[in-house]
């Protein structure tokens, strides 16, 4: 969750310091895509009024709120709980366009155990190399996040 100095931060829509924390709303860091629309809000904090009045503020605390609750670790192959962190893959917030293929998959939760039994692999593993080679993807240039996430799907 980001850090929220009262008095001290800054919020991004109008640049005023944010003084009560019931004026507040805090995202997670739920974007790592710098490319994506809604990476200003991932780990940032906000007047709640401001993301009322901009076209996206909607959009970005419904991400927000699909992020957290999918830390509930319920594999979406076999319905069952991940109990270990080894065997837990997640799928992070793609993308926020519903047009894209996988869009559907943001914030998907895996238990590795089921991956062959997953139906739907090796077309994600496909869309997913194919939108980090037309450059939709970016991020800190010190992860591979989304590499390493591909080659996790594609059992490498």
């Amino acid at each position: 969750m980001a850090l929220l100095f009262l008095g001290l931060s800054k919020c991004p829509v109008c640049d005023e310091v944010i003084e009560n924390a019931s004026d507040a709303y805090s995202f997670p860091h739920f974007v790592a895509n710098i490319n994506d629309p809604l990476y200003l809000c991932s780990d940032s904090s906000f007047h709640e009024r401001c993301l009322h009045n901009v076209e996206w503020g909607a959009l970005a605390m419904k991400y927000a709120d699909l992020y957290v609750a999918s830390n509930k670790r319920i594999c979406i192959i076999g319905n069952n709980l991940i109990d270990k962190p080894e065997h837990y893959l997640f799928i992070p917030y793609i993308t926020s366009d519903e047009n894209e293929y996988l869009h559907k998959w943001n914030f998907t939760c895996i238990d590795k155990r089921n991956l062959a039994n997953w139906p739907d692999r090796e077309e994600v593993v496909r869309e997913l190399r194919i939108f980090k080679e037309k450059g939709h993807w970016k991020e800190n240039p010190d992860y591979d996040n989304l590499g390493n996430l591909i080659n996790e799907l594609a059992g490498r």
